[in-house]
């Protein structure tokens, strides 16, 4: 037996972000109030791109331009269908 330390204290390793970041991602996509939620997990991926942050930067990503394109479509929508 070594007396080396065991890594079973830090089972995830020092290149897994842990699932904070991608719950923050995931709620993103909830219209207005998950835009906020989107803009932190987008920064974190950033901050963490080279530690598993690319996959958190696009969930992120995505999640911002479905807000921009739903919130772009509900505010066109009537002026495209010709309502008044």
């Amino acid at each position: 037996m070594t007396n080396e330390p065991s890594n079973l204290a830090n089972a995830k390793g020092p290149d897994k972000l842990g699932v904070i970041p991608y719950a923050l991602a995931a709620m993103s996509i909830f219209p207005l109030l998950g835009l906020p939620f989107g803009i932190i997990a987008f920064i974190w991926g950033l901050v963490m791109f080279r530690r598993g942050g690319k996959l958190l930067t696009a969930i992120a990503g995505a999640a911002i331009l479905w807000q921009l394109v739903a919130w772009g479509l509900l505010i066109r929508l009537p002026a495209l269908l010709g309502s008044s």
